[in-house]
Formats: structure tokens, C-alpha cells, sequence
């Protein structure tokens, strides 16, 4: 039966990651010193004893709050500052730490954004009050479950004379490697877990703000779709669908996408490498940014062109022969399975190079080795995702890394906060000082 709640349910929550790893004393000036609070979405998955599903379930997250007697947290599936008679929130929570998080038991349901009409304020349907005083009154702090279908436009003010390697942009790890959780045997099995790195299908990443996308394509003669997308050798989604998802948007949309072709672990030679390239000409060819136009172009320089989409396709020899093909996208990837690893190797090597002449995209995931995937077959890369995906959300809300960072790449994103702060560190012009 599913859960309902009809009173408030109040949780004292336990210290979850109040003391994060890599975290460090704010510097005054920070865009993240003042108290905040967002929600995210769970990556782990599967069902209750009545077939219920318990994935996407909402977490609350905070920070810099002031733990006081009459501070609290509250989750709303109803704007509590539009109505004239605020209502009661379905969860309630007393904060014991100046940082935390916790998962709720309310389940962020799956919205078709190719049918679904956004809300003005963006808002999809959830809200996260701060309160220090009087429980009715939101005076510290408000937020929701937001989309960002628009935000490269909404900041072109602030954007728009600044080159894309000087940017925050969220990305996704894997991008096309998407099945939505069904329930069902085949999304369990030890294949599917560790190869799966995405809940949602591009349309619904490029609603919510991710712009960057991290392609890796086989090629399959024997089946009616030649080009799939890829995850190592396993055909998880056909080229096509990405493809014409990022039509669809951007036929609507002012945004400006990269696109990093990069992988091809299946059926390519150089007939076959011609062969796509020819597709996606044929597709997005008259959007696709010219090379010889500038490299490290700034936003404007691309919308005065009337183009929105950068290609970079990693192959020697390709991307001298085609204008509309740039040069790789460097990608800083630790190669582990260690949170420690992963926040030391970002801060070891100097990466999040960015406020250079040229893209890099911090790779903010784990990788799995075969142990893992005997040892702990149930964890998959959605466990992996939700113990990276906070941790890294507080890592880059320090200065030192915000400010030199360009592209960030996640697996299953709705679990950490980076459009949000991309947005934040954005119209700020935060980056590259």
C-alpha cells in the first residue's frame, strides 16, 4: 500500500554529512556562505512488498543553517507562498547539524516533458521552506524541485560576451546510457545495474539544465538501427532517439549544447566513422557550430551565427577534415572507486582547468571495477551515484573549485545540485576571476 501522508512526520535527522569529506573553511565573498536549502532526488531503486516502487524517493538537503530550538525544515507538494492559506507541509524536520540531508518517503513521480506544460516559476511540484521563527512564516529560506529548460538565455546578459570554457556547465556522464526504473527483473539484473547511468532520456536531462553530453556509439549492422548509444560493449539506446530529443529542443530553445563523441566500441572503421558523420550532418547540420568560426567562442559569437550545438568527435583525422567538427573535449577522469580518490585526484592534478581556450569536463563519478560488481552486484552504478553525488555537490560550492571549473559530468544528476549552482555561479560570473 502506498505510503500517504496525511500529518506532518517529524524527524530528528542524524548527522548524514555535516563534517563532508574535502569540505573547507568558506572564504568571505562566497556565493555559498548563507544558509540553503534544496532538494534532490535518490538514485537507488526498487519496490516494497505490494510491487510499491521506491525509487526517486526526495531528499532534503541544507547548509549553514542555525540549529536552534525553533529552526525546522519543511517539504511542501503545494507553493506555501502562493495560497492565501498556507498549508501543512507533508514532512517536517528538525535540523540537529548546520549541514545534512535525508531522504523522505515521498517519491518524485516520473514527468513526460514532452507533454507536460512547465510552470512559470519552474517549480515541478515540490517546495523546501527554511523557517527560524514561526513555523507559517518562510522567512529563512525557500526553495523547490526546479527545472532549467532556459537558462543559458535567461543569463545572456550576464553570459553572453563570456567564451564557453569560462562557464559552469552541467553535463552528464554517460548521457545516452538512460532507462526510466520500471520494476521489472531486467532493470536488476548485474548487467543492467552497472551499465545504466541515467534515470531520464535526453529531452528530460535538457529540461532540467544539462548541456553537455558525454556519447559513446556502436555501430550494428544486422539491426534496423545501425548507430546505437553504447555503455562499453552493450547497445543501451538507438542514436536516434538522442538525436531527435535534441531537435525537438532545440527547435523551441535558444540553449547552445556540446555534444563529445568520443567512444566507439562496436563495429566502427573508417567507412563506418563516414558513414555517422554523414547522419549527423544530414540531422544537425545546419545548427552545428563551425570550427573555423573561432575556437572558444563566446556565447554570443554562437548565437549570432544562428547555431547551437558544438560536436567534438575524437577521432584523428576526423576532426581536421570536417569544419563542424572540433577538437576533443579533455575530460578529467580519476579512474576510481574511492570517494577520497576521486576529491584528491580533482584537487592533486589541478584540474577543473577551466579559463582556458579550450573545454574540460570534470568526470564526478565513480568507476566500477569487476570486484565491485561481484562483491556488491545490488550496488550498481545507482548506489555509486548516491554516495558521490553530495559530496560532490559541497565540493564545488567551494571558491576554489567553483571558480575554475567548466564542465561537470554526473551519473543519474538529478541526485546532486550542480545545475542549481551552475546557474548560481553563472549570473554571478564566478568563474575565471
Amino acid at each position: 500500500m502506498k505510503l500517504i501522508l496525511l500529518t506532518i512526520l517529524y524527524i530528528v535527522v542524524n548527522l548524514v554529512w555535516s563534517n563532508p569529506i574535502g569540505e573547507k573553511h568558506i572564504k568571505a565573498g562566497d556565493l555559498f556562505t548563507n544558509p540553503h536549502v534544496f532538494l534532490t532526488v535518490n538514485s537507488e531503486t526498487g519496490t516494497d512488498e505490494y510491487g510499491n516502487f521506491l525509487n526517486r524517493m526526495i531528499e532534503i538537503n541544507w547548509y549553514n543553517i542555525q540549529v536552534e530550538s525553533n529552526s525546522s525544515i519543511a517539504l511542501y507538494n503545494k507553493n506555501p507562498v502562493n495560497i492565501n492559506d498556507s498549508p501543512d507541509p507533508i514532512i517536517r524536520i528538525i535540523p540537529t547539524q548546520t549541514s545534512g540531508s535525508v531522504k523522505t518517503p515521498v517519491r518524485f513521480d516520473v514527468i513526460d516533458y514532452h507533454v507536460t506544460k512547465i510552470p512559470e516559476d519552474r517549480c515541478m511540484g515540490y517546495w523546501v521552506v527554511y523557517f527560524t521563527g514561526n513555523p507559517k512564516i518562510p522567512i529563512g529560506g525557500i526553495n523547490c524541485l526546479r527545472v532549467y529548460p532556459d537558462w543559458m538565455d535567461k543569463l545572456k546578459e550576464k553570459i553572453g560576451n563570456r567564451p564557453l570554457s569560462h562557464l559552469m556547465i552541467p553535463g552528464t556522464h554517460d548521457s545516452g546510457a538512460w532507462k526510466t526504473y520500471e520494476g521489472k527483473i531486467d532493470d536488476l539484473n548485474l548487467i543492467s545495474t552497472y551499465s545504466r547511468n541515467q534515470e531520464d532520456d535526453i529531452y528530460t536531462q535538457l529540461i532540467h539544465g544539462i548541456r553537455f553530453f558525454d556519447l559513446r556509439i556502436g555501430y550494428y549492422e544486422e539491426t534496423k538501427e545501425k548507430f546505437w548509444i553504447n555503455h562499453g560493449d552493450f547497445q543501451m539506446n538507438p542514436l536516434m532517439t538522442v538525436i531527435n530529443d535534441m531537435k525537438k529542443f532545440i527547435k523551441v530553445s535558444k540553449e547552445i549544447l556540446l555534444l563529445d563523441i568520443h567512444d566507439f566500441p562496436v563495429g566502427f572503421d573508417d567507412r563506418v566513422h563516414e558513414e555517422l558523420i554523414q547522419l549527423m550532418v544530414a540531422e544537425l547540420g545546419d545548427i552545428l557550430y563551425l570550427r573555423s568560426s573561432g575556437l572558444n567562442p563566446t556565447l554570443n559569437e554562437i548565437w549570432k551565427n544562428g547555431k547551437s550545438v558544438i560536436l567534438s568527435y575524437t577521432v584523428n583525422g576526423i576532426t581536421e577534415k570536417y569544419d563542424f567538427i572540433w577538437p576533443k573535449i579533455f575530460h578529467d577522469w580519476a579512474n576510481t572507486n574511492s570517494l577520497e580518490e576521486l576529491r584528491e585526484y580533482f584537487e592533486r592534478e589541478g584540474s577543473l582547468p577551466g579559463c582556458q581556450n579550450v573545454s574540460y569536463a570534470a568526470m564526478a563519478e565513480f568507476t566500477p571495477t569487476l570486484g565491485d560488481m561481484i562483491i556488491q552486484p545490488d550496488l550498481g552504478l545507482r548506489g555509486m551515484a548516491q554516495i558521490v553525488n553530495l559530496p560532490v555537490t559541497q565540493w564545488f560550492r567551494q571558491e576554489n573549485w567553483y571558480s575554475r571549473t567548466n564542465i561537470v559530468a554526473t551519473d543519474f544528476y538529478l541526485g546532486n545540485n550542480i545545475v542549481e549552482m551552475a546557474y548560481t555561479v553563472n549570473s554571478h560570473s564566478a568563474t575565471c576571476p
